[in-house]
């Protein structure tokens, strides 16, 4: 399957990994703020419309969590992971994919240590 660029020249399969980043980003940059982007990623990682709501505002609560650490549990440390990728997304200025990336990252290795 594949979708033309609109000028009768090349294709894209629909179906690739490209694709398919193309489409996270264009969903991404649909949203009105960086903050929805991150309340729709929260529900990928399992929290509830109750949890997100305790952590809205985020540019108001990440400080805090961080502060408390990426706890010792998956269920802690989501909030953590969560936090960790805005404050790399809004201060570090990486794109959503990459502070997850790192957020998981630095997650992982806190709680292996």
């Amino acid at each position: 399957m594949s979708e033309s660029d609109g000028e009768g020249g090349s294709r894209m399969d629909t179906g690739s990994a490209e694709y398919c980043e193309i489409a996270f980003e264009e969903a991404q940059m649909m949203c009105a703020t960086p903050e929805m982007v991150f309340v729709q990623a929260s529900k990928f990682m399992g929290f509830t419309p109750v949890e997100i709501d305790t952590l809205l505002p985020l540019d108001e609560t990440y400080a805090g969590i961080l502060d408390e650490g990426v706890g010792e549990s998956f269920m802690v440390a989501r909030r953590w992971v969560l936090a960790r990728a805005w404050d790399a997304h809004v201060n570090d200025g990486q794109s959503v994919i990459e502070s997850f990336q790192t957020a998981w990252q630095e997650a992982m290795y806190e709680l292996s240590a």
